[in-house]
């Protein structure tokens, strides 16, 4: 790995630094309320189910039991570094439990070996973008600026309809749709209104719990030398199937003396590495943070249909077996042409 997380190179991003906590998870965490019922389960990453012969007629009744295995460790930590990773994982507990709220603008970046140009550090997209946070649940994620790299053109283009949005106000889960100019609406269950965005598939980042994140994850403090005393950098690997959804593993940077992260890569799950480039990633850096400043009025409140725009509900999954329709979509065009509600 790199000695930075950000893309070497003369990207015109990356020129400048950036600095802040909370990474560019409320997207992750609310864009995929469907797996919010497979959170409270936490099951290992499963192992295939045998195949059935031939002309077998499928099980009736009870459904068959799926061995429930996590597999081995990637590595392995001497006692001396695991106490040192404990002590790490509380201090930053600690410090995510002083935050009710949250304000800061982040830049992203997008690697992309197969597609990106390398004199740009294989960048193919770099967005602009801001995070609202308040503790519990509550928060808000938009990227409104995003440019994507173009080979007939040999630049970077301005990308309108990859700016992405997403909302939490604590009852339902609000995404923006630009290409579909679709607001969809997933309301939370019962169970979940109220939890911290913690709960979701990257607790890294909002009030990070130290059992959580070891009951969850392999980690490991991987801080090249070059950051030792400044930062501290750390390792985190899914050790369940939902997580590693969404990624095959992780690097949180937090900052030596606030301890509040300043940085997260990506890594995405079930992309091969191409031999001589390096690994597909995104990475996020973090500027102009505001914690618990109560000047910052954070207010969410269900969002107005824009104009021309169509409402789409998608109820929440039901367990097998219930006789719900888990996963249905309703959808209610926007009547009103009134301009959407201005954000506070």
């Amino acid at each position: 790995m790199s000695a930075g997380l950000v893309p070497e190179g003369p990207t015109p991003m990356a020129t400048r630094s950036y600095h802040g906590f909370v990474a560019a998870v409320l997207a992750a965490a609310t864009s995929s309320v469907g797996m919010s019922t497979a959170w409270a389960q936490n099951r290992p990453a499963a192992r295939p189910a045998a195949k059935q012969p031939a002309g077998a007629r499928p099980s009736q009744g009870k459904a068959p039991v799926v061995q429930n295995l996590a597999p081995a460790a990637p590595f392995t930590l001497t006692e001396t570094q695991q106490r040192l990773l404990d002590q790490t994982l509380l201090r930053w507990e600690k410090q995510s439990e002083k935050v009710s709220t949250y304000l800061c603008d982040f830049h992203r970046w997008e690697i992309d070996p197969a597609w990106g140009p390398k004199p740009h550090g294989y960048t193919l997209t770099q967005a602009e973008g801001t995070i609202r946070y308040k503790a519990p649940d509550r928060g808000e994620y938009e990227v409104d600026k995003v440019t994507r790299w173009d080979k007939t053109k040999a630049t970077y283009v301005a990308d309108d309809t990859a700016a992405e949005r997403w909302m939490c106000d604590g009852q339902d889960i609000y995404e923006w749709n630009r290409k579909q100019r679709q607001l969809k609406v997933r309301p939370l269950p019962d169970e979940l209104r109220g939890k911290a965005i913690a709960d979701g598939p990257l607790p890294f980042v909002f009030g990070a719990k130290a059992d959580q994140l070891k009951r969850r994850y392999w980690m490991r403090d991987v801080t090249p030398t070059e950051h030792a005393g400044k930062q501290i950098w750390l390792e985190a690997r899914p050790k369940f199937q939902q997580d590693a959804a969404n990624f095959q593993r992780a690097t949180v940077v937090l900052d030596e003396k606030s301890f509040m992260p300043v940085a997260l890569q990506l890594f995405p799950p079930g992309i091969a590495p191409v031999a001589g480039k390096p690994e597909a990633y995104t990475a996020f850096q973090f500027m102009r943070a505001s914690v618990n400043n109560p000047l910052d009025k954070l207010v969410f409140l269900p969002p107005i249909t824009p104009p021309f725009w169509t409402k789409v509900v998608v109820k929440p999954p039901t367990a097998p077996g219930a006789g719900g329709t888990g996963g249905a979509v309703e959808t209610r065009p926007a009547t009103s042409r009134a301009p959407a509600a201005p954000r506070k």
